[in-house]
C-alpha cells in the first residue's frame, strides 16, 4: 500500500524572555460585535497585541490553562482567572527550544501539569506555577506526545538510529520523575518497519487484567515508501504482549490521538476509515470508509454521546454514527474545514475550524449547526489575521467558553 505522508505540524518558538504580564480586557467597541455570544473578557496573548500562536486550551478548578507563542518572544504556558481573566502564573523554563506539537502535548494530573517538547518532559505545579521536574532524553531520542494512565506519564524513547530501529514506551510517576521501560518494539519484529508507537489507553479486560491499547503507525522509507498501523495489547498484570492485530487501516496512515475504548469496544482513526474492533474477540465489529475528497480523519477527536459516536473530518462534513453497528444516524456539511477537538457540552460539541477561522457549536441529536462565529476581531485592520483556532475550553460551572484568535483569548457566556 502506497502512503501519503502528513507531515506533523510544529512550531519553532525560541525562548528568549518571559511576556510582560497583560490584563483582560473588558468587552467595549474594539472589534464587532457577535451575533450570539456574550464577550465577558478578553487577554491579549502578546506584548503590543501582536499575532501570537496557542495550542489547545484547558481546564483546572475553573481556572483557564492555556499557551502563548508570539513570535521570537518564546512559549508560555499561563493560568488564567476563568471568571475574570486575570494572569495567577505564566511559566516557560524550557529545558531546551520548544517545539510544541498540535497533539497530546500537555495533561493534567490531580494538581500537575505536564508539558511535552517532543524529547523534553516538564511538570508544573498548578498552585504555585513552579516546576515540579524536568526531563531532556538524552541525544534527543524521544517521540512527541505524552498520555496519563493510572498517575503514570507515559512517553515514548527511540534508539539513535534514523530511522528508530526500536522504540520504547516507557513511563514515570508524576510526582517523581523516574523512567521504567514497559514495552519495547524493534523493526526486525515488523518487517523492517520503523516503529512509531502511539497512546496507549487503558482497558480493564473481562479477566480484570490491565491491557494498554497501544497504535503503532510504523514507517518504510526509501523508494517505496510505506505505511502500516498495528493495534497491540500490552498486559500490565502479566508484563506480555497479549495481542496483535497488524496492518488495520488500508490507507497505512492514521491518527495520533489514543484510541477511544468503551466496555470491550476501541475505536481507532485510521486515515480514511473508522475503526470498531472487539477487544475481547481481538476481531472488527464494524468499519465506515471516507473515501470523498478531504474525507481524512486527521486532525479531530472522537466524541461519544449515548449511543452516538461524533466523527469530525478534516474537510466540512461532522457525522454521527450508531457506536454499536456503525449506522449512519446523520450527516451534516457546511461545518467547518480542518476542525480542532471537539468539546461535548449540554448535547452539544463546538470546536474551531482552522479553515474558516469560525467557532462552531453543533447539536448532536440531530447535527445541527447551532450557531457559528467569527472572531470579534475579524475584519478590523488592526488584527489582520484574526480567526479561531486551536479549540475551546468550557467552564461548565459558569456557562463560559474560551477561545483564541491568534491574537486574544477571549471568554464568552454560551447561549442559553
Amino acid at each position: 500500500m502506497k502512503m501519503v505522508f502528513y507531515l506533523s505540524m510544529l512550531i519553532m518558538a525560541w525562548a528568549c524572555k518571559k511576556p510582560e504580564p497583560l490584563s483582560p480586557t473588558l468587552p467595549g467597541t474594539n472589534g464587532k460585535d457577535t451575533s450570539l455570544l456574550q464577550m465577558v473578557w478578553k487577554v491579549p496573548m502578546a506584548p503590543d497585541e501582536r499575532q501570537s500562536q496557542g495550542r489547545q486550551p484547558l481546564m483546572y478548578k475553573g481556572d483557564l490553562i492555556c499557551n502563548s507563542a508570539p513570535s521570537m518572544n518564546g512559549f508560555s504556558v499561563w493560568r488564567l482567572d476563568g471568571k475574570s481573566g486575570e494572569k495567577k502564573w505564566s511559566w516557560n523554563d524550557f529545558g531546551g527550544t520548544p517545539s510544541i506539537p498540535y497533539n497530546n502535548h500537555q495533561l493534567i494530573y490531580e494538581d500537575k501539569y505536564a508539558v511535552n517538547n517532543n524529547y523534553e518532559t516538564n511538570v508544573i505545579d498548578f498552585e504555585t506555577g513552579n516546576l515540579s521536574w524536568q526531563y531532556l532524553v538524552p541525544n534527543k531520542n524521544g517521540h512527541s506526545g505524552i498520555t496519563e494512565v493510572d498517575g503514570y506519564i507515559y512517553h515514548k524513547h527511540t534508539s539513535t538510529s534514523w530511522p528508530a530501529s526500536k522504540v520504547y514506551l516507557v513511563r514515570s510517576p508524576f510526582n517523581n520523575v523516574r523512567w521504567d521501560t514497559i514495552f519495547t518494539l524493534y523493526a526486525d519484529s515488523i518487517d523492517g518497519y520503523s516503529p512509531f508507537i502511539h497512546g496507549p489507553t487503558l482497558w480493564m479486560s473481562p479477566s480484570n487484567d490491565s491491557i494498554l491499547v497501544i497504535q503503532n503507525r510504523s514507517w518504510k522509507f526509501g523508494s517505496n515508501q510505506d505505511g502500516q498501523i498495528d493495534l497491540y495489547g500490552y498486559n500490565l498484570s502479566k508484563k506480555k504482549v497479549e495481542f496483535v492485530m497488524e496492518d488495520i487501516e488500508p490507507t497505512g496512515n492514521s491518527n495520533v490521538l489514543p484510541p477511544v475504548i468503551e466496555d470491550n469496544r476501541v475505536y481507532v482513526l485510521g486515515n480514511r476509515n473508522l475503526h470498531c474492533i472487539d477487544l475481547v474477540k481481538r476481531e472488527f465489529i464494524w468499519q465506515k470508509g471516507f473515501p470523498g475528497s478531504g474525507h481524512h480523519l486527521m486532525l479531530s477527536n472522537l466524541i461519544i454521546d449515548g449511543n452516538r459516536l461524533i466523527v469530525k473530518p478534516d474537510n466540512d462534513a461532522i457525522y454521527a454514527f450508531d457506536k454499536y453497528t456503525g449506522d449512519l444516524l446523520w450527516h451534516t456539511f457546511e461545518a467547518g474545514n480542518s476542525p480542532s477537538h471537539m468539546q461535548f457540552h449540554n448535547g452539544m460539541v463546538f470546536y474551531t475550524a482552522e479553515g474558516d477561522g469560525k467557532l462552531f457549536a453543533v447539536r448532536t441529536a440531530n447535527g445541527q449547526i447551532v450557531w457559528e462565529e467569527d472572531s470579534p476581531h475579524d475584519g478590523d485592520r488592526k488584527y489582520p489575521s484574526a480567526a479561531f483556532q486551536n479549540g475551546v475550553a468550557i467552564n461548565e460551572g459558569l456557562g463560559y467558553i474560551y477561545v483564541h484568535d491568534e491574537y486574544f483569548m477571549t471568554c464568552f457566556k454560551l447561549p442559553e
